[in-house]
């Protein structure tokens, strides 16, 4: 820095710390006063790894009308609703803290393909007129040989499986308005 004049040094020192500020300032959801979403029309979006290209038109956005008695809980339902794949799923939801949410959906893997669990580990951040949760996948069942049967081999399920747990999927709602 010695070829520049000393204002222009403490200029750019200045920008320099500002923006470091300015990146450091993001709202941390967990010290924030709590609020619940508002009641209301809500746009749910999904987003992430890629793999909701192939899903038609009518899955890329739906509606879901937020009634009061839900309000509190709309967050943990948003990951819930998508990835409790049937009816032997458990939940556990984690403690809110201020306006952050975060909770695991943990469903036995298919018998004939694999022992025990996959998880769904989720976490968000809640505001009166938007929610977002951001869910990640943990394969923690043992794939059973042949798995793939003759088209993929044992190697071919236990990559697939890792690139799987590096994908985040994004739930975002938006309210829109009242309900109709």
């Amino acid at each position: 820095m010695n070829g520049f004049p000393r204002r222009r040094r403490y200029f750019i020192a200045a920008v320099i710390c500002g923006t470091a500020a300015a990146c450091s300032d993001r709202a941390d959801p967990a010290s924030e006063t709590p609020v619940d979403p508002a009641p209301g029309l809500y746009e749910i979006t999904l987003s992430g790894a890629g793999l909701l290209k192939h899903a038609g038109p009518e899955d890329a956005a739906q509606t879901y009308c937020l009634r009061e008695s839900a309000s509190a809980s709309f967050p943990h339902l948003l990951a819930e609703n998508y990835y409790k794949l049937h009816y032997s799923c458990t939940t556990r939801r984690g403690a809110r803290e201020g306006n952050a949410v975060a909770g695991e959906i943990s469903c036995p893997a298919d018998p004939k393909l694999a022992s025990g669990a996959n998880r769904f580990v989720y976490r968000g951040a809640v505001g009166r007129e938007k929610t977002r949760v951001e869910v990640r996948m943990k394969l923690d069942a043992q794939l059973k040989e042949g798995a793939g049967g003759a088209e993929v081999s044992d190697a071919q399920m236990k990559l697939a499986m890792k690139a799987l747990e590096q994908a985040r999927f994004v739930i975002e709602a938006r309210r829109t308005g009242a309900c109709g």
